[in-house]
């Protein structure tokens, strides 16, 4: 998955700078926009785990 991620944003900044004007700005935005829901994806996921990890079962 983090491959795949990692080959969108390079491909949508080499979009970006290939390029000029409105298509330019919009691949900006795109791999900006990847990034940070990647980036809270993570977090929430990281979060979850932790949750997970602090309830120990009562034996």
């Amino acid at each position: 998955m983090k491959i795949i991620l990692v080959i969108a944003v390079l491909a949508l900044i080499a979009v970006s700078i290939s390029s000029q004007g409105l298509s330019s700005a919009i691949a900006e935005l795109g791999a900006f926009i990847l990034v940070v829901v990647s980036a809270f994806k993570y977090q929430k996921r990281r979060r979850a785990d932790k949750k997970e990890a602090q309830i120990e079962p009562h034996v």
